[in-house]
Parts: C-alpha cells; sequence; structure tokens
C-alpha cells in the first residue's frame, strides 16, 4: 500500500497542546510525540538518566519538553494564564514519577532534578 505525503501539521496552539496531556498530568511516551504534536524540528538530547528507561521516564522527557514549548512559544502574560493550569499538574506528576520511579529520596532532589532537565530541555529547543 503506497502512503502519501505526510499531512501538514495543525498550528501549535496551547489547545492542542493540552488535548495530548493525559489525565494524570504526563505526556504521551509515543516516540512522535515530540514531532508530531510539539512541533519540534529539532530534539534535544534525553539526559542520560532516562535514557533506556521505558515508557515511564520516556513520558517524564515529554512531559518535560511540552513545559518548555509552552514557556518558549505562549510567553506573553494572557498566554500563560491560559496554560498555567497545565503546567502546574505536569510539574506535578514530573515531580512524582521522579521521586518514586528514579527514587531520588526527596522532594528537594526530585526539583532539582526537574530543574536541570527543564534547562537542558529549554537550551536545546
Amino acid at each position: 500500500m503506497a502512503v502519501g505525503p505526510r499531512e501538514a501539521a495543525s498550528p501549535l496552539t496551547v489547545a492542542s497542546i493540552a488535548r495530548t496531556q493525559q489525565f494524570d498530568g504526563g505526556f504521551p511516551a509515543d516516540s512522535s510525540f515530540p514531532i508530531d504534536h510539539l512541533q519540534l524540528q529539532k530534539i534535544p538530547a534525553t539526559p542520560a538518566a532516562l535514557v533506556g528507561a521505558g515508557d515511564v521516564l520516556m513520558a517524564l522527557w515529554h512531559t518535560i519538553l511540552a513545559l518548555v514549548v509552552l514557556k518558549k512559544r505562549f510567553s506573553t502574560t494572557d498566554e500563560r494564564e491560559s496554560w498555567e493550569l497545565i503546567d502546574e499538574k505536569a510539574r506535578e506528576w514530573a515531580m512524582e514519577k521522579i521521586d518514586n520511579v528514579l527514587d531520588v529520596g526527596n522532594r528537594e532532589e526530585a526539583a532539582m532534578l526537574l530543574a536541570k532537565w527543564l534547562e537542558i530541555a529549554e537550551s536545546g529547543i
């Protein structure tokens, strides 16, 4: 069966990103998520602690990428107000995964890791 050209992506909006957020706060581990749903041309290298670590940690990296895209592409005050709750829910989910899955031991260390990975993602987008 022949495959035609890929459909043009819909414009990236806060709503289009919000529709991909899962009920628990994270974003999908699907490998096409950063390109198809965040419309990234270049995907920052995944931090070593998350490489080969399974779907939960891939979802963690994709959640971090989604947070950075929201911050960088929708940064006006009005736009930010529209995604603050998405950000809050995603950060809480990310902190839980860092603390529980990576077993860092405490919320302060989990917050430091999250901040570090957000910085890595932001520098690569």
